[in-house]
């Protein structure tokens, strides 16, 4: 092959390899499940939840939620840390809000519990 046709080649694999990155890109992300879908099988997936607060308690580092859909009841815990990197209000969030926490999903003292990494209040 003469360099011409390895250039345009090498292009052409380049702008296909670049196409497919960005596809690939937007199908990644939480899963979006209802809370009585989540199995232990699903221990370490990272999800996406929507539900109304049952209860929240604020120890002035972590944030511990009860989150409830039409399907089920999770606990939810929000650590210091990321309440920091992504300058969460707690104060915005309340028993009754609606929320979408995105999160992995962990097993602690025998019970499901998402440890979650955003939350965002729907309005």
């Amino acid at each position: 092959m003469d360099e011409r046709t390895l250039l345009k080649l090498s292009i052409t694999c380049s702008i296909i390899g670049i196409v497919m990155l960005y596809f690939v890109s937007q199908s990644y992300g939480p899963e979006e499940m209802k809370i009585g879908d989540i199995e232990k099988e699903d221990i370490g997936k990272i999800v996406s939840i929507e539900g109304q607060v049952a209860s929240k308690y604020y120890n002035g580092r972590h944030m511990f939620l009860e989150v409830y859909d039409d399907t089920g009841k999770i606990n939810a815990v929000i650590f210091e840390k990321t309440i920091d990197k992504k300058q969460i209000d707690h104060t915005k969030i309340t028993e009754g809000s609606h929320i979408r926490i995105d999160g992995r999903i962990n097993l602690y003292k025998r019970k499901l519990e998402i440890i979650g990494n955003d939350i965002v209040t729907i309005t």
